[in-house]
């Protein structure tokens, strides 16, 4: 077999001629028409070889896609799944945690007070109350095992989301009761609101709860909070102190929520009402 050069030009548009050189074998033997016959052969198997694999490059690619996206929807489930494993039962009330890590929730309205005594508040629970109209019931769960300093924090927080910080009082008087002392329902006969209780037995008092409240972002978990003064500010920063006042919690809350790093609307969600503002560090 012996091999021939041959010249093949291709016309390129607008640039030009490029001459390209390729080598093939004619055996001599075989005719010309059997040489090319052979060559045809070979160059169907090729072309059949060159589908095949441009196949097999498309369906990895597509499984490729299809794994990738696959990936990604796993990865967005996880964060979604993430982020709804942050929200707790309690995150719909007010809510605060003791410094000795004692849970306290209050309602955010008559429907709510309602489901935190008929669904929440259990035995070893206490209940906590403003003594002024338009107020949360507050429950501190393991209440009757709490210290004095836990009990002292439940009724400041229970006092700063009463009426009083609405009605600018300097401060208010705030009880603490056990489950069993807590009626949900009236006397026969009588009537009582929806949201209202009847309190019965002797009550523990905390007199004079003052109207101020810190806000800022926690140093360990970044969120952002806001507790009774009474917890003291030392894990907050930036950290303002709020008092009642005549700004409204939107106003607030717009100002705030660049250096605060959250949106306005979940600032307004936690401010006991209209405040003044001032910042501590």
């Amino acid at each position: 077999m012996q091999s021939l050069n041959f010249r093949r030009e291709h016309q390129l548009p607008k640039k030009g001629r490029k001459v390209t050189k390729m080598k093939i074998s004619i055996d001599p033997n075989k005719s010309v028409y059997e040489n090319a016959a052979e060559y045809f052969e070979a160059s169907k198997k090729q072309r059949k070889k060159s589908e095949d694999t441009e196949r097999a490059v498309k369906s990895s690619e597509k499984e490729l896609q299809e794994f990738e996206s696959g990936l990604k929807e796993k990865k967005e489930g996880k964060t979604e799944e993430k982020k709804k494993a942050k929200l707790e039962w309690f995150h719909q009330f007010h809510w605060l945690v003791t410094s000795n890590g004692l849970l306290a929730v209050g309602g955010r309205d008559a429907k709510q007070n309602e489901m935190i005594v008929k669904k929440y508040l259990k035995e070893n629970d206490l209940f906590f109350h403003a003594d002024i109209h338009g107020a949360p019931a507050v429950v501190l769960k393991d209440g009757k095992k709490a210290s004095e300093k836990s009990l002292g924090e439940a009724a400041h927080f229970a006092g700063c989301y009463s009426n009083a910080w609405r009605a600018r009082l300097a401060g208010v008087d705030v009880y603490a009761v056990g489950k069993d002392q807590v009626q949900t329902s009236a006397p026969t006969g009588e009537y009582m609101a929806k949201g209202s209780f009847l309190i019965t037995g002797k009550k523990q008092y905390f007199k004079g709860v003052e109207m101020v409240m810190y806000m800022g972002k926690r140093k360990d978990t970044g969120e952002v909070r806001i507790v009774p003064s009474s917890m003291g500010n030392e894990n907050l920063s930036p950290c303002y102190e709020l008092v009642p006042g005549k700004k409204e919690k939107e106003e607030i809350a717009k100002e705030l929520s660049n250096e605060l790093g959250v949106r306005a609307d979940d600032i307004a969600f936690i401010l006991p009402g209209r405040c003044e503002y001032k910042k501590l560090r």
